[in-house]
């Protein structure tokens, strides 16, 4: 499947650079569980940790995985892309309801990843856009 347009012929690109932002992370998390102390979630014992690079750590290296090695396995690219806008509507979703909740405690720093998120979310939302404008 050969695509025209520009942003469609950038998506592997997207897809790669998201993949491997997940894969980093999981493989960060996975090392460091106590990364996570700095978001106010503490591990205090192996259990916590455990679980913290079963769950999180786990979850973006499965993620990061799905990106770059999906379309190999058979998954299309829309796929991987609607996919991961889904998985970014809901984590946006949950960082709004954060900000009507917690909005005078919130740190700087949630603002920071709602905008990178909002930005991935946005090209992600692009693409699946475009790819539906191909198709039709």
């Amino acid at each position: 499947m050969t695509f025209q347009s520009k942003p469609l012929r950038l998506a592997p690109l997207i897809l790669v650079i998201v993949g491997v932002m997940f894969v980093a992370l999981g493989a960060s998390t996975i090392a460091h569980p106590e990364i996570m102390e700095r978001y106010g979630i503490a591990a205090p014992d192996a259990h916590a940790k455990s679980t913290i690079i079963a769950v999180i750590g786990g979850a973006e290296l499965g993620l990061g995985m799905f990106l770059l090695f999906g379309r190999r396995l058979g998954v299309t690219m829309p796929a991987q892309i609607y996919s991961m806008l889904f998985l970014f509507a809901g984590i946006l979703s949950a960082r709004i309801i954060s900000v009507f909740i917690f909005l005078p405690e919130l740190p700087p720093v949630f603002f920071r990843e709602l905008f990178i998120e909002l930005a991935i979310a946005g090209t992600l939302g692009y693409l699946a856009y475009q790819f539906n404008e191909n198709i039709s």
